[in-house]
């Protein structure tokens, strides 16, 4: 393949090269050839002349033959060149390092969701669980409706090798898994500290983990930049400040007022249709409105 290329890449110099050596002998040759002209209309040396005009068209004859043959051989190996690169194998990622990150890009998609949240109402905590979905409804909301007013494009590829191309067409800024990443195991934590004997430096490491895990499949897989990212967790750290306070105030008035419904129904229908349009066609709309669904039926 090295060979190939330094071919492939010597062949506009020799083709210059070419040019440059005819066009002086070229001008030589007319030089004579006027001379010669010159010397047969003065002198009647017709012989001289005629001999000197046949050099030159043979020799022009020549020329176009062998720039013929060249551009023939460059045809071949330019054909030559795209099969070898057509037929080439793709790279195969290493698993070890591969299975991991997309392990932990799967800890934002729909299938971690439809059994972590069960596994919490069911099995765990229903309590915890109600305040877990809370804080990913909002977070998520405010997430994936800036990535449509920002409008910021994920990382080109090339140079980027994209190995989950099917959640490109999504704009980048900011990260929604670099966020959910960072919110529910700071919240998990938060919630159960008081609730179950552990050490708070176990929930810490195992926070920190969580949120190391996700951003750094979202990097490995070309999904997102190092700005995506930050973006991503500034966002749900001022967004936390906020949301944590509150947070039990909100699942109380789920539980106990009876006008909950008729306040948290018209408000998913309002934070759906005040969402950003974009420019493009994308699935963060369609999904925005699928995690307030699930998230206000589970409250309510």
């Amino acid at each position: 393949m090295s060979k190939l290329c330094i071919t492939v890449s010597s062949v506009p110099m020799f083709s210059s090269s070419l040019k440059r050596i005819e066009r002086p002998v070229s001008a030589t040759l007319r030089i004579v050839c006027l001379k010669a002209h010159m010397i047969e209309s003065n002198t009647n040396l017709n012989c001289v002349g005629g001999m000197l005009r046949r050099a030159w068209k043979q020799w022009v004859t020549t020329c176009c033959n062998r720039r013929k043959k060249l551009l023939r051989a460059l045809l071949v190996l330019e054909l030559k060149a795209q099969n070898i690169f057509d037929n080439r194998e793709e790279p195969h990622p290493d698993l070890s390092i591969a299975r991991p990150n997309r392990f932990g890009a799967s800890l934002g998609y729909e299938t971690f969701y439809a059994s972590f949240f069960p596994l919490w109402f069911w099995n765990i905590d229903s309590a915890v669980g109600r305040r877990l979905v809370l804080v990913w409804v909002i977070v998520m909301y405010f997430g994936q409706a800036l990535k449509d007013v920002i409008q910021w494009p994920r990382p080109h590829s090339p140079p980027v090798v994209v190995l989950e191309p099917e959640y490109a067409v999504e704009y980048g800024m900011p990260s929604t898994h670099a966020m959910v990443g960072s919110a529910l195991p700071v919240s998990l934590v938060i919630f159960t500290l008081n609730r179950y004997e552990y050490s708070l430096w176990v929930g810490i490491v195992f926070a920190i983990f969580w949120c190391v895990l996700v951003c750094g499949s979202r990097l490995y897989l070309g999904m997102h930049s190092v700005i995506d990212i930050i973006a991503g967790l500034l966002l749900t750290a001022f967004l936390m400040i906020i949301i944590i306070p509150l947070v039990d105030a909100i699942d109380q008035f789920h539980l106990t007022s009876p006008y909950s419904p008729f306040i948290t129904i018209p408000l998913i229908v309002f934070l759906a249709t005040v969402y950003p349009k974009s420019d493009r066609w994308s699935p963060a709309r369609g999904d925005t409105c699928i995690i307030m669904g699930a998230g206000s039926g589970i409250l309510l």
